[in-house]
Parts: C-alpha cells; sequence; structure tokens
C-alpha cells in the first residue's frame, strides 16, 4: 500500500477545518472581510470538488452592484472567478503556510 503526502501536510488539514466551517458559512455573509483592500488572502469553494481553497483575489470587476472576483488558488495554481458573497475569510493559521503552487511565465 502506497501513502500519498500532501507537501508540508497542510492540504489536508485545511480541507478538514473548513469542512466544518462550510456548515456554517453558509448562512454567514462574509462581504466586508474578504473584500478590503481585495489584496486580502481567502478562501472560495472549488467548483469541481467543493472543498474550500485558499486563495488571493488578482482582479474585480464590478456590474451594477454585482462584484465578481478573479482569485488565483493558493495551493494548486488556476485561477477561478468567483462572486465576492462566495468569499470566505481565511483562518490566520492558513495564512502563515507557505503556497503550494509556484507562478511562473515563460517570455
Amino acid at each position: 500500500m502506497t501513502e500519498r503526502r500532501q507537501p508540508y501536510g497542510c492540504l489536508n488539514e485545511i480541507h478538514l477545518y473548513y469542512k466544518d466551517f462550510a456548515k456554517v458559512a453558509r448562512i454567514v455573509r462574509t462581504q466586508e472581510s474578504c473584500t478590503e483592500g481585495m489584496t486580502k488572502e481567502c478562501c472560495l469553494m472549488f467548483k469541481e470538488n467543493k472543498n474550500l481553497d485558499r486563495s488571493k483575489s488578482r482582479s474585480s470587476t464590478s456590474d451594477n452592484s454585482e462584484i465578481a472576483v478573479e482569485l488565483a488558488y493558493l495551493d494548486y495554481g488556476n485561477n477561478e472567478e468567483g462572486h465576492i458573497t462566495e468569499l470566505r475569510p481565511l483562518d490566520p493559521a492558513f495564512i502563515r503556510l507557505p503556497a503550494q503552487a509556484i507562478y511562473t511565465a515563460l517570455e
């Protein structure tokens, strides 16, 4: 049997923490705590696996009081767009953890 470990062992811990938090977050609107400065790290539910994952806002667009945010997932490297009301605050313990994804670009 092969055991698969994730770097720093933090991703499973994050998913377990936010699994319970997700139940509470459905009724709590955290719009103000995640939009101040629009560069704050937050959590957004990844649409494919329904996990709340660490993300950081890259840009935002506003259209008739609807605010969409483009976020980069810190541990996977992909981007996704979400509505401002879908953002959840990131626990300070998880902000200090290093990102698992590394941004690169070709010239």
